[in-house]
């Protein structure tokens, strides 16, 4: 017991009977008492133990402990009847959360909790999963505390063996002081396609066993009438290519380029992603003709060999090529709806919802009606979260949505303050959080940009990839290497001469 410790004596007997009480002594029971811990000499601490009896209050672990006998801050993980809570200390003030679901029984028979810290980051698995994502504690004494061990509030409770190691995978946020930082600098990689001179907005997949790059050839950024997509692999992790539309094989890749449909159309972006049974799906936009405007769907079942044009995935008014997310076996992609078919605005933006491996799409309808859109990323946080991070049609201001039901409703928009002006943005999960990634309007000539949103934080960590700046630039994408080092396909140039470029980055 905690506070103030008194005893109360009752005795119940006849009368003239006497009774004795002798040598009878209280303690208190502190927070200190609750833990066995020892010091690992490192803030970076993992700590695993199997429960095998709750018989009273919590059983549990226990890292980022600052001292022993007068412990302030930590956090503890304990089980107690079929939940398991997380507790946060921070210098003697405190909450709990249950984290995870519901437990289908109590833990006493033998399951694993182990708790991890990696410098603020903290991450709890239950049996090998985890169901605490990457969590910031930014309080400093947490981030250099090195003790680590057992909570017990009951001496009745069981334990089995405690194992604690000090090789802990690091987040971005793992290190208050980790960022960005260029390794391999930014140069031209592809610089003409068949007469047209200007290469961008390329776009990066990963099939298990080759890179996919999809990229922009026209004769001006914007130009009606003009533009195809072009396919390149690599096997290599992006340090050679094959030619230009051409499979690993040294074969023509069937169906590429992919051009426009109608006589008067444009192809504006486009997204490359594999689907959950492992086809090959590339979504293209095409503009200014009304008769085939829309997003258009195009399939590979042999690895990029070969590709299908399988039409149109929407209503037709669909600016797609935006960005997409994938979640269990359901795919989520943002279009932008342009009623008119004429590339002029309001445009407003939908996110649409595959089950089925992008055989049939469905409109889960506008995110903001009351925005005028003009670009959208979409990235999914766990659980039954995604955010939305959209460009308005003015270019001033950069809006952010979350959905806490899998994209059936999204919360109102919020204005993400101190980012600028912000350009085709996409998102991937990368290090505990999410990275972002486009064009940083900056005047004259503007650059590739690098944010990163961590887990509860705010979007921070800017960073150029790219030390050059265009006048056009940034429609990207960026895949990680198996050294944890990140790969970017970006481009630069003119609005009518431009490069595909590649850069490499890393987290130091």
């Amino acid at each position: 017991m905690t506070g103030a410790a008194g005893i109360s004596l009752v005795v119940n007997g006849s009368a003239g009977q006497t009774a004795r009480f002798d040598d009878w002594s209280v303690n208190e029971v502190t927070l200190a008492d609750t833990f066995c811990t020892r010091d690992v000499g490192t803030p970076n601490h993992r700590v695993s133990a199997s429960l095998y009896q709750i018989q009273q209050a919590g059983l549990g672990l226990v890292v980022g402990l600052n001292d022993a006998a007068a412990p302030a801050t930590f956090v503890a993980v304990w089980a107690m009847n079929t939940r398991i809570y997380v507790g946060v200390w921070q210098a003697g003030s405190h909450g709990h959360t249950a984290a995870g679901s519901i437990l289908p029984t109590p833990p006493t028979s033998g399951e694993t909790l182990t708790l991890e810290k990696a410098g603020k980051i903290v991450r709890l698995y239950y049996e090998g999963v985890q169901i605490w994502q990457d969590t910031l504690i930014d309080n400093a004494t947490f981030a250099s505390a090195t003790r680590c061990g057992v909570f017990n509030a009951y001496s009745g409770n069981a334990i089995g063996q405690v194992e604690i190691a000090t090789s802990v995978p690091q987040s971005l946020n793992g290190d208050p002081d980790a960022a960005f930082a260029v390794k391999t600098a930014a140069a031209n990689l592809w610089t003409t396609s068949g007469g047209d001179d200007w290469l961008g907005r390329p776009v990066l997949a990963d099939d298990g066993d080759k890179w996919i790059a999809i990229y922009r050839a026209a004769t001006d950024h914007t130009a009606t009438g003009a533009g195809k997509f072009h396919i390149r692999f690599s096997e290599d992790e992006g340090a050679t290519w094959t030619n230009e539309n051409v499979y690993t094989d040294g074969n023509a890749v069937t169906g590429a380029p992919f051009a426009k449909h109608g006589s008067s159309t444009d192809v504006g972006d486009a997204i490359v992603f594999v689907a959950p049974n492992g086809d090959i799906l590339i979504h293209a936009y095409e503009g200014g003709d009304a008769a085939t405007h829309g997003t258009y769907q195009y399939r590979s079942t042999d690895g990029g060999a070969t590709f299908s044009d399988e039409g149109l995935i929407d209503d037709g008014t669909g600016i797609g090529g935006q960005d997409y997310t994938i979640v269990g076996t359901d795919i989520y992609i943002t279009i932008m709806a342009d009623a008119n078919k004429d590339r002029t605005h309001p445009w407003v933006l939908h996110v649409y919802k595959s089950s089925d491996n992008g055989a049939n799409w469905t409109d889960l309808g506008a995110v903001d009606a009351s925005l005028d859109g003009n670009e959208a990323g979409i990235e999914w946080l766990g659980g039954n979260n995604l955010i939305i991070v959209e460009r308005d049609t003015s270019v001033a201001t950069i809006h952010q949505y979350t959905s806490s039901d899998l994209g059936q409703t999204w919360g109102a928009a919020s204005e993400i303050e101190g980012m600028g002006i912000f350009q085709r943005p996409r998102m991937k999960r990368y290090a505990g959080g999410v990275m972002m990634f486009g064009r940083d309007e900056r005047g004259a000539t503007d650059k590739t940009v690098v944010w990163y949103l961590p887990p509860g934080g705010s979007w921070c960590r800017k960073f150029y990839p790219d030390a050059s700046a265009f006048v056009d630039c940034g429609y990207c994408d960026v895949l990680e290497r198996s050294d944890g080092t990140f790969y970017m396909l970006t481009y630069g140039g003119t609005t009518v001469v431009a490069s595909v470029r590649s850069a490499v980055f890393e987290i130091v």
